[in-house]
C-alpha cells in the first residue's frame, strides 16, 4: 500500500489537449474570486489599521490606508471592466495582475512604514496581520490559479526582510516560522492543485466520452433507420417481383381466350395426381372432350364466332367442375380435358 494518501495519476496522456481550457478555467475563477474578496479586503485594510494606529498613532496609517483603498478601487475597476466581457480575458488577465500586484505591495510596505518607529509590538501585530493575508493569497491558490502568489509574494519578501534587519533573535526565529509557515502551505497548495487538475481532467474526459457515445448513438440511430429504409425498399421489391413472379406463372398456365388453364398446367396436374392415386391406390378420372364440326362452323361463321363458342364452352365446362380438386383446361384446338380425381373414405 502506498505510503501517500492520494493518487495524482491521469490515466491518459491526452489531457494535454484539455490544457489550454484548464488554463482559461483557472484564470476565470482567479478573477471571479478576486471580485468576491474585494470588499472583505477594503474592510481588512481598516481594521489593520486601526489595531497598529494604536501602538503608533493615526498619522501614517490613515495615509496608507488612503493609498491601499486608492489601488484597491483601481484594481475593482479593472476587475469588472475584464468580467464585463468573459471572453476577452485572457486578453485583458494582464491588467488585473499588475492591479493586484500593487495592492500585495502595498501590503507588503506597510512592514516597513507601521514599524519605522522601532516598536516591536506593532512589528507583531503587522506580523500577524501579514502572515493571515498571506495564508488567505494561499488560499485563494487552491481553488483557482497560481497567480495569487504574485499578490503575496511582496508581503513575503518585505516581511521577512523586516524581521531580518530587526535583529532580534526573537524576531529572527518568527522570519524562521514564516519560512516554514509558508513551506507548509505551499507544500498543501500544491497536492491540492494536482487533486483539482486531475478532476478537471477527468470531468473534461467523461465529457468527451459522453459527447462521443452520443454522436455513436446518433449515427447507430441514422444507421438503423437508413437500414429499415433498404429492408423496406428490398421488401417493396420482392414483393413486386412475387406478384410479377405469380403473375407470370399464371399466364403460362392460363389459356389466354378460354380463361381456364392451358395444357400446360394439364400435363402437370395430370402427373401430381397419377402419382397421388397410385400412392393412396385411389380412382382417377379423366374426361377428354372435342367439339364436333367445330370447323365447319369456324370456316362458316369466322373466327370470331368460333372464339366465342369456345369460351362459351369452356365456361360450361369450368361451372360443371364444382369440387376444388376438379380440374378442366383446353387440351388444344377445339378440345378439353377434365381431371377428376377420385377418394375413398
Amino acid at each position: 500500500m502506498p505510503v501517500f494518501p492520494f493518487n495524482l495519476a491521469i490515466e491518459d496522456d491526452s489531457v494535454r489537449e484539455f490544457e489550454p481550457a484548464l488554463r482559461a478555467r483557472e484564470r476565470e475563477n482567479f478573477v471571479r474570486l478576486l471580485a468576491l474578496v474585494q470588499f472583505p479586503e477594503f474592510a481588512a485594510a481598516a481594521v489593520y489599521v486601526a489595531s497598529v494606529a494604536g501602538q503608533i498613532g493615526w498619522a501614517s496609517p490613515l495615509n496608507w490606508l488612503g493609498a491601499i483603498w486608492l489601488v484597491m478601487a483601481l484594481r475593482f475597476f479593472v476587475i469588472y471592466f475584464t468580467l464585463a466581457d468573459v471572453a476577452k480575458l485572457t486578453q485583458r488577465f494582464n491588467y488585473v495582475l499588475a492591479a493586484n500586484f500593487a495592492c500585495g505591495s502595498c501590503w507588503g510596505v506597510s512592514a516597513f512604514y507601521f514599524t519605522h518607529g522601532g516598536s516591536e509590538l506593532a512589528l507583531f501585530i503587522v506580523m500577524m496581520w501579514l502572515v493571515g493575508m498571506i495564508v488567505s493569497a494561499m488560499g485563494l491558490v487552491m481553488v483557482s490559479s497560481k497567480h495569487p502568489i504574485l499578490w503575496a509574494s511582496p508581503l513575503v519578501l518585505f516581511l521577512l526582510a523586516r524581521l531580518v534587519l530587526e535583529r532580534n533573535q526573537t524576531f529572527m526565529l518568527l522570519a524562521v516560522g514564516v519560512v516554514m509557515l509558508v513551506m507548509m502551505f505551499g507544500v498543501i497548495v500544491y497536492f491540492t492543485r494536482l487533486i483539482f487538475r486531475r478532476d478537471f481532467y477527468r470531468e473534461k474526459q467523461n465529457a468527451l466520452l459522453v459527447e462521443q457515445l452520443s454522436e455513436a448513438n446518433t449515427y447507430a440511430t441514422e444507421l438503423n433507420e437508413a437500414l429499415r429504409l433498404e429492408i423496406d425498399r428490398r421488401q417493396k421489391i420482392e414483393n413486386a417481383l412475387r406478384h410479377e413472379r405469380d403473375q407470370a406463372e399464371h399466364l403460362s398456365t392460363t389459356d389466354s381466350l378460354t380463361g381456364i388453364s392451358n395444357r400446360r398446367a394439364f400435363d402437370t396436374a395430370l402427373q401430381d395426381e397419377f402419382q397421388r392415386a397410385r400412392r393412396t391406390q385411389n380412382m382417377l378420372s379423366l374426361i377428354l372432350i372435342d367439339v364436333d364440326r367445330f370447323k365447319n362452323y369456324n370456316d362458316t361463321r369466322g373466327h370470331q364466332a368460333g372464339d366465342d363458342v369456345l369460351r362459351r364452352v369452356a365456361k360450361i365446362i369450368e361451372q360443371s367442375t364444382r369440387r376444388g380438386t376438379d380440374k378442366s383446361c383446353r387440351y388444344g384446338g377445339e378440345e378439353f380435358a377434365v381431371l377428376l380425381p377420385v377418394s375413398y373414405t
